[in-house]
């Protein structure tokens, strides 16, 4: 029906697939976006930071963990031919998803003394509970992503991710009027992963007779060898570089800064996710085409880029005009502060927004020294970046500042290197 949709109405609108691809994903990911802008202005009334910057640590830990739950075998499953070959990546990718989520939930364990004393965590034994479960089922969400991307199932990573936005603001909503805590923010949060991962298990299970014994796995994970050995490191160091800000904050400036810079950190992903993460999507299954194809994907990267600078310009002129007032309204005056914090990351935002998408290229091109490399100086850097202006300045905006720089010079360098990659036999 959805095909015939498009035929009979939109065909003389989107010229290519590509343009489809990316309006489906765009649409799923606007209503997924919008869920949490229509109730922030409970949620924000009723929770106190306090409890915001809990959840937003917790979140910090699920997406630092997140990548390597997965070991970045997920990354191969475009690469393929063969989709026997892809649904064998995708049987492996659960299965080490699966080890690592024990492995981090025993480690975790240990850590009780370290977040109680440094970050006032009173609830330890609910997160040793709720984190392993939020990491497992978000890393099959991730996994799964790969694989309806692969299949161009953009329906389906979309009511993924509906669901995902929208189960949790409903609990936060109701309980808000009710009994605000942060134990609703956490509990709430981890009911999104599960069923978000949930529904793309059970739909890819229903549609694939999948059948994989020890020694097929192993044998994958052998050919793969790559994703682990070099894109594994790469990517639990950039989840880091983008995480360690909110436990340096916290850290140093306590639970409710982190709370206030998560808030504003949260609502810019609105604009730039809703474009950016589309892209994302549809960039790599039409990268991998074309050099599987040709061996060269230049003329996608400088449509994409050019596209991308005028969206990212526009929007983070309208981000730096008007995000101290448009927290206020929205929020409420005690999260000003947050749309401040905005104004400062503003180049940040706007480099991120451009490479993140074009960023597949290095990867698909099977990259991983550079990306090895360039993870590793980021991460040494940007953690720099928030010591300097803690231990020099004392300052949570010195430190927010040097930080945004650091990242706009390191991102500037990723798009120079994604063109170098994106030519044929380079």
């Amino acid at each position: 029906m959805i095909s015939q949709l498009k035929e009979k109405y939109f065909s003389k609108y989107f010229k290519s697939d590509f343009s489809w691809n990316f309006f489906s994903m765009m649409s799923g990911t606007a209503i997924s976006q919008i869920i949490p802008l229509c109730t922030a202005p409970i949620i924000y009334r009723y929770y106190s930071q306090n409890f915001i910057g809990a959840q937003a640590l917790f979140m910090s830990i699920v997406s630092m963990l997140l990548g390597t739950m997965t070991a970045k075998y997920e990354m191969a499953i475009n690469i393929p031919d063969d989709e026997n070959e892809a649904k064998k990546i995708v049987s492996l990718t659960n299965f080490v998803s699966f080890v690592s989520a024990l492995i981090f939930m025993i480690g975790f364990s240990f850590l009780k003394s370290f977040f109680v004393v440094h970050y006032q965590i009173s609830n330890f034994y609910l997160w040793l509970i709720l984190l392993p479960i939020a990491l497992f089922f978000s890393a099959i969400k991730t996994t799964l992503f790969q694989w309806f991307v692969r299949k161009k199932k953009f329906r389906m990573i979309n009511l993924s991710t509906l669901v995902q936005a929208g189960i949790p603001n409903l609990i936060f909503v109701v309980f808000a009027f009710i009994n605000p805590s942060e134990n609703v923010l956490l509990i709430g949060y981890v009911i999104g992963a599960l069923l978000a991962g949930g529904i793309l298990y059970y739909i890819y299970q229903k549609k694939n007779d999948v059948k994989n014994n020890f020694h097929q796995l192993a044998a994958t994970a052998k050919k793969y060898k790559n994703f682990p050995i070099m894109q594994w490191p790469a990517n639990l160091l950039d989840n880091i570089s983008s995480q360690i800000i909110i436990f340096l904050i916290a850290r140093y400036y306590g639970i409710a800064a982190a709370g206030i810079f998560s808030v504003g950190l949260k609502y810019v992903n609105v604009p730039m996710s809703l474009i950016g993460n589309s892209l994302s999507a549809v960039m790599t299954q039409r990268v991998a085409e074309d050099i599987n194809k040709t061996g060269d994907c230049r003329a996608i990267y400088l449509k994409m880029v050019r596209k991308l600078f005028i969206a990212g310009l526009i929007l983070c002129l309208i981000l730096y005009f008007f995000s101290p007032w448009a927290c206020t309204i929205v929020l409420g005056a005690k999260w000003r502060i947050s749309g401040r914090y905005i104004q400062i990351m503003c180049l940040l935002y706007f480099s991120k927004f451009i490479a993140n998408p074009i960023c597949i290229i290095s990867v698909i091109r099977q990259k991983q020294r550079y990306i090895l490399l360039w993870q590793s100086t980021l991460f040494v850097l940007s953690t720099s970046a928030i010591l300097v202006g803690y231990f020099l300045y004392n300052s949570i905006q010195v430190s927010l500042f040097i930080y945004s720089l650091v990242y706009f010079a390191m991102y500037s360098i990723d798009i120079s290197m994604n063109y170098r990659f994106s030519k044929k036999n380079y």
